[in-house]
């Protein structure tokens, strides 16, 4: 099982209540997680395209 670290964090009041009413059962914890995997994702997923954007302006235009 993968260590958890604890960590604090500063979040807008109106925020957390939206967060807390949309949660259902799921821990603050669980939401966070969540949320911070869906972001790590979105950042590979853009780093990725970034770097085929850069390998294709790359190319000669007899190489595309």
């Amino acid at each position: 099982m993968p260590s958890k670290q604890k960590v604090s964090v500063t979040v807008d009041g109106a925020l957390l209540r939206r967060v807390a009413r949309l949660a259902g059962r799921r821990s603050r914890s669980q939401v966070f997680t969540e949320a911070l995997e869906a972001w790590v994702r979105r950042r590979g997923e853009a780093e990725l395209d970034a770097a085929f954007e850069r390998y294709y302006r790359s190319l000669t235009p007899r190489e595309r």
